[in-house]
């Protein structure tokens, strides 16, 4: 496979049709053919305005900047492959009992049992579902309960929000972060002993909010070239291991049945009725290792139902978002 990016086919970027079809037409197909040229001379050349050809240039460029790969033997993911005999002894102890396995929970126990203990680590999860139902309010709270530390069911590690509509507020996730830590702080006294904890064993043992928010970076992109470049570095940042949670937006597809009246007047009754989908597509679907649609149940409660999981059935659950985050609702 060619690693050069002056290799890469012009049609694979997103570039203009007019654009396009000049290139194709003056004989270019590569980066590497155009990526020298003027903007005076590819406005020219496909018989567009200045401005289009320097924002041509200038998708080109970008581009060609994300595709320097590094040169090597063997790749690393290629390097010591797990047989699934490993990957069996790695949930699995010698006496064949069970290990709770890595996930993320997510303070809601009716959710977590729904996934089989909470969001799995290593797979990619998609929250589906229409504005207001909790999807931005899972991204923040799985960010805080993924640097839990151990003892508590958390993972001790951090989280890269990226975010591509400005829908993270700080003081939201502050918020969120001063009820996990008294819950924490709660939970330790009634395991200890109320009068065996000091402060200075809560500071050991608890986080703490600053803690907490310093374990969250932040990452807004504004356009497809900065998502791209943040993926692209994000095998860099991950040498870390945080924990990723990613939310995908809804839209409404109308679908209209159209039913002819064969009264005598002839007329034809149409109705329109409407249906909520995942914004992506069935494509980005097939990507996704779990999928979760959430829903309104009533007023206080949404409702959660599991519609795709290599390793759970299908099932549903209830939770209410508090001003602590997302929660059992007690109905």
């Amino acid at each position: 496979m060619l690693a050069d990016s002056k290799f890469r086919e012009l049609v694979s970027l997103p570039l203009s049709t007019s654009v396009l079809q000049g290139l194709t037409r003056s004989g270019y197909y590569t980066v590497g053919e155009v990526s020298g040229a003027t903007p005076e001379k590819l406005a020219s050349t496909c018989g567009i305005d200045l401005d289009a050809a320097r924002d041509a240039l200038h998708v080109i460029h970008r581009y060609q900047d994300l595709a320097d790969f590094e040169e090597s033997g063997i790749p690393s993911f290629l390097r010591d492959i797990p047989t699934a005999y490993e990957l069996l002894n790695a949930v699995a102890s010698p006496q064949g009992t069970t290990v709770i396995p890595d996930v993320i929970v997510s303070m809601c126990r009716s959710f977590d049992e729904m996934l089989g203990g909470g969001f799995s680590t290593g797979r990619l999860t998609e929250l589906c579902g229409e504005p207001g139902v909790g999807k931005t309010q899972f991204c923040i709270q799985t960010c805080l309960t993924v640097q839990l530390p151990r003892w508590f069911g958390g993972l001790e590690g951090e989280a890269v929000f990226i975010d591509s509509e400005g829908n993270f507020v700080p003081r939201r996730a502050k918020q969120m972060a001063e009820f996990l830590v008294a819950h924490c702080r709660r939970h330790v006294e009634f395991d200890v002993g109320d009068e065996l904890v000091t402060e200075e064993f809560r500071n050991q043992y608890c986080p703490n909010v600053d803690s907490l928010l310093s374990g969250i970076h932040y990452i807004r992109v504004t356009d497809h070239l900065q998502l791209l470049a943040t993926c692209k570095r994000l095998q860099q940042f991950c040498e870390q291991h945080p924990k990723v949670i990613l939310t995908n937006q809804i839209t409404t597809r109308i679908e209209t049945r159209v039913k002819l009246d064969e009264s005598p007047l002839g007329s034809n009754d149409t109705s329109s009725t409407g249906r909520l989908v995942p914004a992506l597509g069935e494509s980005w679907g097939h990507i996704c290792a779990v999928r979760i649609f959430l829903t309104r149940a009533s007023d206080r409660c949404r409702q959660c139902k599991l519609l795709k999981h290599p390793g759970r059935p299908f099932g549903s659950g209830i939770y209410q978002i508090t001003s602590g985050g997302i929660r059992d609702c007690i109905q």
